[in-house]
């Protein structure tokens, strides 16, 4: 069931994981870059109604209050759900019913009464016991939230657009638009139509009911979303099947699952964990590949969750390096998002070396325009392959987003301003190269080419340094996420015609990860081919073993070295036993506190 941080590297993934049992919250940086992760296996806890249920772990204590948002926020549960009603003068106040008989001592429609009169109200506990505990306002819990925990925000369809826009006003009062997650039921085109009237970046999770594997995928592909609620009552779990969740890793979207109650998660429920089965509920959910999880009982949840090592380092992002070496067949979620009719038509994997040319940097496979041949040098439309999505937030200094260029030059020594910038037609002015894309608004923050001519008969390689990536995205919002393009807007500029190194290869792409709170944890910096050696940070006192295994699903992970005492700066190890070409194979590098 534990399933540690993974690096794919081609046909290879390395991994690695260390993972403590200890309690902290984390700041809103580091919960915004595990939340737009989606390849972090660290699941993330919600905490339902603000987490006031504890079985044993405390007192009961009032729904949707803000004694319980604190200490869910203590205990580092990384989202409080909350559920939004809107008074009769249009303030948005927190509570599950549509009526405050239930849990508080009086009586009537939220939408009839003004906030001075809710705030007159006292809230009960579960057990139907007074408190001196208020109804929060929204805005009381984005202050408290701020810079330290998310905020799901339930009973709201976003196409609500009296209610909308008093949460967004809300939210922006308090500077918080990148904390909140909003969820809903409504169609694709309905979210997007919305979504398209805000400026900021909005985080929207649709949610689906028993829906089938294909309808899934669809909403997957058509929104991208950063997460999806999956809701379903009867096994098997369509929603769930394993093309799903890989089409939700290229997407870039975490599994959320409810854990409240039988009718959200075909009886893998809360009540069968706290009643002493937590691999029957908990465990069942993460086995499908649930990342993050609302349940009543966010202490229970966590402890359980730390035990499996499913909880990295509390407080801390976890770092990691990610490869793309671009095997057979195989894009490893780049996309292509600009094609053509003409001449080159995509770009796709290829295992050609193009006469006296050197093979690919990192393996047999790059990427190049299709059909190679027929493709470079004529008259096309712009080709653009992008990259998943990526944080930079935190990088440490030693990290950098590096990658290899073979090919032409192009025309233009830059990229344009942004993606809908380019122009629909290569051209013999074009840009051919690599630009750096902040995501929400699709400018090209930085852009690389080749900088020698001749179309060159060695890979160059480019680096972008931590400084430099940090400097270009200073400003942006908390949890922005950003692609690599890879641009051919060079060609020439009528049917038929031809001019001179219109084409490229990419190969040999890193992309680091977010910085983690304990810098002692090992963050690979290379993957080395052909030699095959892994590369990471080492910190004074430290000691680190490196585990393979075939299987990332099983648990049958091996020592593939001796424990190694750090060698500051880095540490290297080469992994013994593969040839050129390797078959599948995971590694994962471990910290451990002392050699054994």
């Amino acid at each position: 069931m534990v399933k540690p941080s993974e690096l794919r590297v081609g046909a290879c993934i390395v991994a690695f994981s260390a993972a403590t049992g200890l309690r902290s919250h984390a700041a809103i940086e580091d919960i915004l870059a595990r939340f737009h992760n989606a390849a972090d296996p660290y699941v993330m806890v919600g905490a339902h109604r603000g987490g006031y249920l504890s079985d044993g772990g405390g007192a009961d204590l009032p729904e949707n209050s803000l004694v319980a948002m604190e200490r869910s926020i203590g205990l580092g549960a990384e989202i409080l759900e909350v559920d939004l009603m809107m008074t009769s003068d249009g303030q948005v106040v927190i509570m599950h019913d549509t009526t405050v008989n239930r849990t508080t001592n009086g009586a009537g429609a939220v939408s009839s009464l003004t906030l001075a009169q809710i705030k007159a109200l006292r809230l009960k506990d579960p057990a139907n016991l007074l408190t001196t505990e208020q109804v929060p306002t929204l805005a009381e819990v984005m202050t408290l939230a701020k810079g330290r925990i998310m905020v799901n925000l339930d009973k709201l369809e976003i196409t609500n657009t009296p209610l909308m826009t008093a949460t967004m006003q809300v939210l922006r009062e308090t500077g918080t638009v990148d904390h909140a997650l909003f969820k809903g039921t409504s169609s694709a085109s309905a979210v997007q139509s919305v979504l398209a009237q805000y400026p900021e970046r909005i985080d929207y999770m649709p949610i689906l009911t028993d829906a089938t594997a294909s309808a899934t995928i669809t909403m997957l592909q058509t929104l991208r979303p950063p997460a999806m609620e999956m809701i379903f009552t009867t096994t098997p779990v369509a929603m769930l099947d394993p093309e799903v969740v890989a089409v939700a890793r290229q997407t870039g979207t975490r599994i959320w699952v409810d854990s409240l109650w039988e009718s959200l998660n075909a009886g893998h429920h809360d009540a069968i964990a706290i009643g002493g089965n937590p691999d029957g509920s908990w465990g069942w959910l993460l086995d499908k590949g649930a990342t993050m999880i609302l349940t009543d009982y966010p202490p229970e949840l966590i402890d359980y969750l730390n035990q499996l090592g499913r909880r990295g380092v509390p407080g801390a992002a976890q770092p990691y390096t990610i490869f793309y070496d671009f095997g057979e067949n195989d894009l490893q979620g780049w996309r292509n998002v600009r094609t053509s009719t003409a001449g080159a038509t995509s770009f796709t994997s290829d295992p050609g070396t193009y006469g006296s040319r050197t093979p690919a940097a990192l393996g047999g496979y790059k990427v190049v325009h299709t059909p190679f041949l027929d493709g470079r040098d004529t008259f096309h439309q712009t080709l653009v392959l992008r990259s998943p999505e990526f944080l930079v937030h935190g990088l440490g200094t030693n990290q950098k987003l590096a990658f290899s260029l073979l090919g032409g030059t192009g025309g233009a020594s830059s990229a344009p301003a942004s993606d809908a910038a380019l122009p629909a037609n290569a051209t013999p002015g074009g840009f051919l190269g690599v630009a750096f894309r902040r995501v929400h608004d699709g400018a090209y923050l930085l852009s690389a080419r080749r900088s020698t001519a001749n179309q060159g008969l060695n890979w160059q390689r480019i680096t972008w340094t931590a400084d430099q990536l940090l400097a270009a995205t200073a400003g942006d919002a908390a949890g922005e996420s950003y692609t690599l393009d890879l641009i051919d807007a060079y060609g020439a500029a009528q049917p038929g015609a031809t001019v001179s190194w219109g084409w490229i290869a990419l190969d040999a792409v890193s992309i680091p990860s977010t910085a983690t709170g304990d810098p002692r944890i090992p963050a690979i910096q290379r993957f080395g081919y052909p030699e095959m050696i892994l590369e990471w940070t080492s910190y004074p006192g430290c000691y680190y073993q490196v585990h393979r295994s075939p299987d990332l699903e099983e648990e049958n992970w091996t020592p593939a070295s001796d424990v190694i005492l750090a060698t500051p700066p880095f540490n290297h190890f080469t992994i013994p036993g593969l040839q050129p070409q390797p078959g599948r194979e995971f590694f994962r590098v471990e910290r451990k506190e002392a050699a054994k």
